[in-house]
């Protein structure tokens, strides 16, 4: 039996349930509780370098790599709070198949949202940064930025990282670094950033807050065209006003 064959039987077991995974917590060797349920996610995406898959149970076990070869097993990475990433796309979302410009999804949620067009790019570009840290073995700080807004100085503090899937972090830096609870974006939040992240490019805006210290605002744009500093002030605006939101 050849490899790609013997992968596809693994696969097959995995998405009926059958097979009971092991794997780990980013890295090989460290053993996970078994689970027979089947995927609740997943996720398959086209790239120059061939098509890439990853499948999600509600445990956060996973099975992982080229649609065409063996596939490795692991689980999502707790200390990302993956897990309650996940649990949330479950419990907000009804069961969709979308072909998204994060990829292709099949997502079985049990929620009682259907989710928007936004909302399903939303868990396509979640998936595909769970994929990179499945295949890596760990996170990388920008992998998911799309704004972020920083205290920088004597005592730097993020204020708030809003991250292209949605979610929204934020911290009270008047006394040390304090996080308030997380936040997720609206489906029309969403839209609007897709629509500067898809047609603009990397920028930053450094300047002076109203403290007096130096602030420096980060955008993770994907798209073409140089951005103006009206609308870096413009974007700087909108991620104030969701910080405003999170602190209330």
């Amino acid at each position: 039996m050849s490899k790609v064959e013997k992968s596809l039987i693994l696969l097959l077991a995995f998405l009926l349930g059958y097979l009971p995974l092991t794997g780990c917590q980013g890295k090989p060797g460290e053993n996970v509780e078994p689970s027979s349920s089947g995927p609740v996610l997943i996720w398959e995406r086209e790239g120059a370098d061939g098509c890439h898959t990853v499948a999600i149970n509600a445990q956060g076990q996973a099975q992982f790599g080229t649609c065409s070869g063996p596939l490795s097993i692991g689980t999502i990475l707790s200390d990302m709070e993956r897990p309650e990433d996940l649990r949330y796309f479950l419990d907000s979302f009804q069961p969709f198949k979308a072909d998204t410009s994060a990829g292709r999804i099949n997502f079985s949620g049990y929620g009682a949202n259907a989710a928007k067009a936004s909302e399903q790019r939303a868990i396509g570009e979640w998936a595909s940064i769970v994929y990179q840290e499945l295949l890596y073995g760990r996170s990388g700080a920008s992998w998911g930025m799309g704004m972020a807004l920083n205290r920088e100085g004597v005592h730097p503090c993020q204020l708030i990282q809003i991250e292209i899937y949605g979610k929204v972090t934020a911290n009270d830096c008047r006394e040390g670094i304090r996080p308030y609870p997380s936040m997720w974006l609206t489906a029309e939040q969403l839209d609007r950033l897709y629509g500067w992240i898809d047609k603009f490019q990397t920028a930053e805006l450094k300047f002076q807050g109203k403290d007096g210290r130096p602030m420096r605002f980060i955008f993770g744009g994907k798209g073409n065209q140089a951005v103006t500093s009206a609308e870096l002030e413009e974007m700087l605006g909108w991620v104030e006003r969701i910080y405003e939101m999170v602190v209330q």
